[in-house]
């Protein structure tokens, strides 16, 4: 039998996988993630990596719940939200490096990872830049790009192309986890980790995350921001975040709540109701996955193509950036 169009969906991950013979080249595979606002039941926990990750009062966290996690998440000693994740979220500019080590902590089964998310289209207009998303999107299609969530509700996406277009400021990737779930149509939401380098953290000795952040070599090695000690990253901006939160609840499309009474977000956020839960946080086993990891060998695209990627990080890696 010669199939001439077939169509399958894969409602649970919302990919629709498309195989036509009128594709330039036959036999090719389209893959399309489609933007699916229909209403999820289940509540969600957006995480990010800041000390009051370490500080959830587990007798507020809901008793079934989908998981975002972000960037460093696997550097935590303890399964501070268990080991089942629905997204991941990370910064396209290590594209590379972290679906490689994602791979590699799926294989060693040290986490059950859904979906992996980043932002795979530009800001901007330059033909460089499209045609830099364009490969990405060619050698990772698997990888959601979360962009066209952020253009959902114009009173947040405004804000966004104003605060790139006139600052170059972005948001920290815990508050575009929180516009990518309302999107998605998560109506509960619970936050944790999202604490916006506040200020006198560092000074206190409890550092901006909830995990040890040296001795991480690879990271330095693509990160050098991080080996300075330049924790606080400049591209961001506490009150961009503050009011893109505020717009979210001005909206009244969902339910925010927060799981750690020692979080900043406490302060304009309502602590979860006590629910009784019981969760239990297990340590890792030893020699668990630490550090960034960097393959030995790139594809021939990677390696020649180094003036595209330096204009592209030229502007955060002069800042710095999470």
């Amino acid at each position: 039998m010669i199939l001439k169009n077939w169509e399958l969906k894969i409602r649970n991950v919302g990919i629709k996988i498309i195989y036509s013979r009128k594709l330039k080249n036959r036999g090719r595979v389209k893959i399309e993630f489609k933007n699916n606002n229909k209403e999820n039941q289940k509540p969600i926990v957006i995480a990010g990596n800041g000390p009051s990750l370490a500080q959830i009062d587990y007798s507020r966290l809901p008793k079934d719940f989908d998981v975002f996690r972000c960037n460093q998440f696997y550097f935590e000693d303890r399964y501070f939200l268990g080991k089942k994740i629905r997204g991941v979220f990370f910064n396209h500019r290590l594209i590379w490096e972290f679906f490689f080590t994602i791979n590699q902590i799926r294989q060693r089964q040290e986490y059950e990872i859904q979906d992996l998310y980043s932002c795979l289209s530009p800001f901007d207009c330059e033909k460089e830049s499209f045609e830099h998303f364009k490969t990405l999107k060619y050698y990772f299609p698997t990888v959601i790009d979360f962009y066209p969530y952020l253009r959902e509700y114009k009173i947040i996406y405004e804000q966004i192309l104003y605060w790139y277009l006139y600052e170059k400021i972005f948001l920290n990737m815990g508050t575009y986890m929180l516009i990518t779930a309302l999107a998605q149509g998560y109506k509960e939401i619970y936050l944790t980790g999202i604490d916006f380098y506040e200020a006198g953290r560092e000074e206190k000795g409890g550092g901006y995350y909830a995990f040890n952040m040296s001795k991480k070599k690879n990271l330095y090695l693509k990160i050098p921001a991080f080996q300075e000690g330049h924790a606080k990253i400049s591209v961001h901006n506490q009150s961009f975040d503050r009011a893109i939160i505020q717009a979210i609840q001005d909206l009244n499309l969902c339910t925010l709540y927060s799981l750690s009474p020692s979080s900043p977000m406490s302060a304009f956020i309502p602590l979860a109701p006590i629910q009784s839960s019981i969760f239990d946080v297990f340590q890792k086993q030893k020699n668990y996955i630490d550090d960034l990891m960097i393959p030995n060998n790139f594809p021939p695209y990677r390696k020649n193509n180094c003036s595209i990627w330096s204009k592209i990080n030229l502007l955060l890696f002069q800042k710095g950036f999470k």
